[in-house]
């Protein structure tokens, strides 16, 4: 992935808006996302709640194949006859028009997105859905393989769509949950060998990422 590392080096850590380059963006808001899902599960326990970070779980209906049924809680919490999800959300993110860069001959437009529901339209043929599968198996971790790290995240994506044909190509979101850039970078590579030659990336159903 030597373009990746490229876009990496030129990237800062943490940047002001607006942001300098796509990447920065990924990688801001990735850990913006993070420290909300630190801040949920702090706040769950200070409340002395039972919490359990980022349980899977799967949906009942036949029509989703594998593994567009499978999806991860932000956390689970129980309060003595009290149970249920809680999510968090990033209410503030980068504010801008676009951006637009050549990835080794992908066209990337990134618009306003959050890390917890990526949007990509994707120009080019959908890809073989055993490159999705193997994809999420590796970064859902569906045998729940993983082990926290020290702030008590398992570094998973938590779900993605079924692709959604369209007019010029195909739609699919990511909710890449605690998951590290690899998670993102593995995926543009994924669209890459499957013929993508555009692909647009934001968050453009998530009401708070959209601009002002």
């Amino acid at each position: 992935m030597s373009w990746i590392n490229k876009l990496l080096r030129q990237a800062p850590a943490v940047a002001d808006p607006p942001p300098v380059s796509i990447m920065a963006l990924v990688d801001h808001e990735r850990e913006s996302y993070r420290s909300a899902l630190v801040k949920l599960h702090a706040e769950l326990r200070s409340l002395k709640r039972e919490v359990f970070p980022e349980v899977q779980i799967k949906f009942g209906s036949e029509d989703l194949p594998e593994p567009y049924r499978l999806m991860r809680l932000d956390a689970f919490y129980k309060d003595g006859e009290n149970v249920g999800p809680a999510e968090a959300n990033i209410n503030n993110p980068w504010k801008f028009t676009s951006l637009s860069e050549n990835w080794s001959g992908l066209h990337v437009t990134a618009y306003p997105l959050v890390w917890n529901s990526v949007e990509f339209k994707v120009s080019g043929p959908i890809p073989d859905h055993k490159l999705v599968f193997a994809w999420l198996t590796k970064w859902y971790d569906p045998s729940d393989t993983r082990l926290a790290g020290a702030d008590g995240l398992y570094n998973v994506v938590h779900n993605v769509t079924l692709p959604e044909q369209s007019a010029d190509g195909w739609n699919i979101s990511v909710d890449f949950g605690s998951g590290p850039l690899d998670a993102f970078t593995e995926f543009i590579e994924l669209l890459m060998s499957s013929g993508a030659s555009k692909v647009e990336i934001g968050s453009i159903s998530y009401g708070p990422a959209n601009p002002a």
